[in-house]
């Protein structure tokens, strides 16, 4: 429309108008072109129906925003988004009939301050706005008034309200469910709303290059990289595969699930979700609870014992045949190795944490002996690793060995360090109970046969041994006697150690001190 006929129109709409605003008319019953053109532009119809004059960024967003059946506007703080909102409602009220329009924000304060900002620029009050000039008022006078309320603008504690007289409506809500329902929704005017945000604009839509890599590269790139790739994230990959239905809808294969027993507790949740094609860490520990496995959240060695190549493994090997439990459930591929000692022994559980380069917690406990009834203090230490109870078993050190053990087949220069491992914990250096106090050295199991071997070594290595038959303890010994004896046996265990129970290696000094033979053997 040519500027000329478009003044010529604003003119003879203001002088019109005036008679309908005394006569509490509708706008709408202006003529048919004067409503069509002010319909078709907005900005113009702010500046000549409210008085208000926009800034050019807000007559671009004024202007896009009118017919479109959805907008976001995304504005920087103090941009006057709320401001601008008013305008827009009252616009589309006076402008269209039966328009019911709804302000919605999460707070209701939110809504009722943008509802004061309508009632603002309907009613003149304070003229606080820079932008919204003195203007015999038009708007005013097509609010539906009553003799207890003469601007026609109601607050209630249940919302605000406004009633036009051409059937248009504008009311305020939170987010609350129960004030949205059985509201007829033509227009809503949402106020700072983060899930639209983040939908529409931290997510936006897929392009079909974007679903077609999907679909080409779900099974065969780990999720993480397919993040990177797309620059999304790993959960809205999901649930894109989940609609395009191209996923197992989390169901685990054969495959999937003898991988995950085997490895989930050597390998990291990275190295675990790189093979099962991207299983996210969520996923992972779901299933494991539900296999029924045990996934500690401590770090330490499980291959410790896969192969006894050392003297600090042939010696947790020795200690755990004495004081070690093992168990496994093959049928969920779960096993736990533990240690028990005494509580003043807990120091020693540090090192063996410190052989497996572990962070592995010691545990404190008392319960009541039942030989004497009295408090018995401990602390342990348990590894719940299948593969380090597979190790152990594999090298004889098998669940429920009380009766059943026997000499591993190691190599023969890490007999000693395996012997002093059994000796620090079901071994003791001590005096006989004849006068003469004997010193003598000890070993004690329940298995004949596992004792037998061991006499058989000490004696190619040169050291006499005899073994007896406690039968009312079900327990055999393996005595080392005379002076000669234990201190060969002693020099043997004890070469090239660096592991060792302190407890036994300082009573021992005491006792070689006392009998007066330290002299020789410890100058």
């Amino acid at each position: 429309m040519q500027p000329a006929r478009r003044l010529v129109l604003s003119m003879a709409y203001k002088q019109v108008i005036k008679v309908l605003s005394e006569r509490k008319r509708k706008i709408c019953e202006l003529d048919a072109e004067s409503i069509a053109f002010y319909r078709r532009n907005p900005c113009i119809a702010c500046e000549d129906l409210l008085g208000i004059r926009l800034i050019d960024s807000q007559k671009y967003i004024l202007q896009e925003s009118w017919n479109k059946p959805h907008v976001l506007w995304c504005c920087s703080r103090n941009f006057g988004k709320s401001f601008l909102g008013a305008v827009f409602m009252i616009l589309k009220a006076i402008l269209y009939e039966n328009q019911a329009i709804y302000i919605v924000s999460s707070v209701g304060n939110q809504s009722k301050e943008t509802f004061s900002k309508i009632e603002e620029i309907v009613l003149r009050i304070g003229k606080t706005a820079a932008s919204i000039d003195s203007l015999q008022d038009i708007v005013e006078n097509e609010t539906v008034k009553s003799p207890k309320n003469k601007t026609g603008f109601q607050h209630k504690p249940e919302g605000f309200h406004v009633s036009f007289y051409n059937g248009s409506e504008i009311f305020t809500l939170n987010g609350t469910p129960d004030n949205n329902r059985s509201k007829l929704k033509i227009f809503i005017f949402i106020i700072e709303n983060k899930s639209i945000w983040r939908n529409l604009i931290m997510n936006p839509r897929w392009t079909e290059n974007e679903i077609n890599y999907l679909k080409e590269n779900y099974y065969s790139i780990p999720i993480n990289e397919l993040s990177k790739h797309l620059n999304r994230k790993p959960s809205a990959i999901q649930t894109k595969a989940c609609k395009l239905k191209i996923t197992n809808n989390g169901v685990w294969s054969d495959e999937e699930i003898e991988y995950l027993k085997n490895n989930y507790q050597t390998k990291t949740y990275k190295e675990i979700s790189k093979e099962l094609h991207g299983r996210t860490k969520a996923a992972i520990d779901l299933k494991i609870n539900k296999l029924g496995l045990h996934k500690s959240k401590y770090t330490y060695n499980h291959d410790f014992f896969e192969n006894i190549d050392s003297e600090g493994k042939a010696y947790w090997l020795g200690f755990f045949y004495a004081d070690g439990c093992v168990s496994i459930n093959k049928k969920n591929n779960s096993g736990e190795c533990c240690i028990k000692l005494y509580k003043g022994d807990y120091r020693h559980l540090q090192k063996f944490n410190k052989s497996l380069n572990g962070n592995i917690p010691i545990s404190f406990n008392t319960r009541i002996c039942s030989f004497n009834n009295k408090p018995q203090e401990s602390c342990s230490v348990r590894c719940y690793s299948f593969k380090m109870a597979n190790d152990l078993i594999s090298h004889g050190c098998i669940p429920n060995k009380t009766f059943y053990i026997t000499v591993p087949n190691i190599d023969k220069s890490l007999m000693n360090h395996f012997i002093r491992g059994f000796f620090d914990g079901d071994g003791c250096i001590c005096t006989d109970s004849n006068k003469r106090k004997t010193l003598g050295i000890n070993l004690c199991s329940a298995s004949e046969v596992f004792l037998i071997d061991i006499r058989k070594h000490l004696y190619s290595v040169g050291i006499n041994s005899y073994i007896t038959d406690e039968k009312d303890k079900n327990t055999f010994r393996l005595y080392i006697k005379g002076i000669n004896n234990v201190d060969n046996m002693w020099n043997y265990m004890f070469n090239n150690a660096s592991v060792f129970l302190d407890r036994k290696y300082i009573k021992k000094q005491k006792l070689y001190e006392k009998y007066q033979i330290a002299s020789r053997l410890l100058r």
